[in-house]
Order: C-alpha cells, then sequence, then structure tokens
C-alpha cells in the first residue's frame, strides 16, 4: 500500500468553483469552493466540508498558475491531508515597477523620453523608432511577464506604441510588439523591420490600452487587454540573431514611432527558481 511518504502525488491541485452535482451511485465526489475549503458530496447528495482554513484569493498576479490550491501534503502521522496554499508552487517576483510617475529606471536610446508626473512619455514624433530600456536584466531561460499600458494621443500617418524585449546596445535590434493605431494592427516585429505576425485589430487614438508579453527561451504570447492574441514557438537562435539577447539576458523597455506616446504601469515579473517550501 503507497505511503505519503512515497511521494506519488506529491501535489494534489484543485480549482475553486462552485458545488456540483450529485455523483452516481456508490461514489464520493471532492471538489473546492470559492471560500478556500475542500468538500465531499456523496450520493444521497450530502455536502460534508473537509477541515482546513480559507485564504483570500491572489489579486492581478498576471498568470493561472498563481491562483489558490489545495495541497495534498504528509499529515505527520503516516496519512495525508489538504491544505491551502497561496501562490501555486511556484513564485513570481516583480523586478521593475514603473507606474509612470519617474524615468529614472529607464534610460533613453533614441528620441525624448521623460515622465510628466504622471505617465512616461516620448515627445519625439519622428518617423523611426523611438526606444528606452528598463536599467534591470532578465536572465535567459525562465519565463518572464512584461506588461505595460500606453496610448497615442494623435492619429494618422504611423502611429505604433509598445513593448521591446532587446540588448539595448543595437537600437535597430530587438523584437517588439506595438499597437498601430493607425493601421489598426497589432504587431509583432523583429528588427523594426521583420514582421512576425500581425493581427487586424480596431484601435483608437486617445485611449489606454494593456499590452502584456509572456515568454521563456524560445516561446511567446501576446496579450491585448487580457485577450490572448498570439503564442507561438521562437528558437533561442533566432532571438539572438535578432539583437535580444546578450549575456545570458535581455532588456526589456518601451517603443514607440511616430507620434508623442503614453506609457504607464509598466511591470516585469520573472519566475523564480527556488525549489517551493
Amino acid at each position: 500500500m503507497a505511503k505519503a511518504s512515497d511521494n506519488l502525488f506529491p501535489r494534489l491541485l484543485i480549482g475553486e468553483g462552485g458545488s456540483t452535482s450529485t455523483p452516481a451511485a456508490n461514489r464520493v465526489t471532492v471538489y473546492a469552493k470559492s471560500d478556500g475549503l475542500l468538500y465531499s458530496k456523496d450520493d444521497a447528495g450530502l455536502e460534508t466540508p473537509l477541515g482546513g482554513t480559507a485564504i483570500a484569493d491572489i489579486t492581478d498576479i498576471p498568470t493561472a498558475e498563481m491562483d489558490d490550491t489545495l495541497v495534498l501534503a504528509p499529515d505527520g502521522t503516516g496519512g495525508v491531508e489538504f491544505r491551502a496554499e497561496a501562490g501555486g508552487e511556484v513564485g513570481w517576483s516583480l523586478v521593475a515597477d514603473a507606474p509612470g510617475t519617474s524615468f529614472a529606471a529607464f534610460t533613453a536610446e533614441t528620441g525624448t523620453w521623460s515622465s510628466n508626473g504622471t505617465e512616461i512619455i516620448q515627445t519625439d514624433t519622428g518617423g523611426t523608432m523611438r526606444r528606452c530600456a528598463y536599467d534591470t536584466q532578465i536572465p535567459l531561460g525562465f519565463p518572464w511577464i512584461m506588461e505595460a499600458e500606453m496610448q497615442s494621443p494623435t492619429n494618422g500617418g504611423t502611429t505604433r506604441t509598445g513593448l521591446l524585449i532587446s540588448d539595448h546596445a543595437n537600437t535597430n535590434g530587438g523584437i517588439a510588439c506595438t499597437i498601430d493605431v493607425a493601421g489598426d494592427v497589432l504587431r509583432l516585429d523583429a528588427d523594426n523591420v521583420v514582421s512576425v505576425f500581425s493581427v487586424a485589430t480596431t484601435f483608437a487614438a486617445n485611449t489606454w490600452y494593456k499590452l502584456r508579453m509572456v515568454g521563456g527561451s524560445s516561446w511567446l504570447s501576446v496579450y491585448l487587454d487580457g485577450v490572448l492574441k498570439f503564442s507561438g514557438f521562437l528558437p533561442g537562435a533566432s532571438w539572438g540573431a535578432h539583437g535580444v539577447f546578450i549575456g545570458g539576458a535581455f532588456y526589456p523597455g518601451l517603443i514607440s514611432y511616430g507620434c508623442s506616446a503614453l506609457f504607464r504601469n509598466f511591470k516585469v515579473w520573472t519566475l523564480s527558481t527556488g525549489a517551493p517550501a
């Protein structure tokens, strides 16, 4: 007979929801409800709480893996028990948090960048890419999340705002995901010119949009206002060829093209490498 110490099923993750329907004869259903507790329901429809301590939901952490979970763990007496655990098995570290009140944590590569006290602004409306980099490198090989809210105050011509990952030194390299307000297109470009993908999307000037990139060493997903728009495999070697990585890491940043852009709530998370407690 398997024992808890055999560690055959070290963690059982059960998503929170409502009460389930009555199971078939001679069966019992186990489920978690939105109060953070575990319940069972027998074939007579009797619901019984299984104990444990409720925990509050984690809010505004941008990954499903950070939801509260119920964990099957040794109880210290040779059996097992369910325990509530916040944040899943691994932790995300917030390594960049720039609400827009200051530009001090960034370095301008091209263009005219500053803060107006509320947002990060780029005021050079020339028809070439204007870039800045956050002054913290992100290590290659572990998942990362980068997001910001942005808007283009003007329409017409080329008006694009977006997120950038680059080696900071090559001002023409990197991979940029941009909102093209004039063209009504969400774009992912390499080296500023090579289109990786584009999605027709209706945009409006003077409107805030939240753009999020979620990536690893060989893949990338793009979200617009919380909706997945692109997810695909991008070989690390190709990323290196586009001037994204230097010394096993990259710099996250912001980019605009042909417009006086506004940015706020720039954030970057990386996944911790330590084993869960």
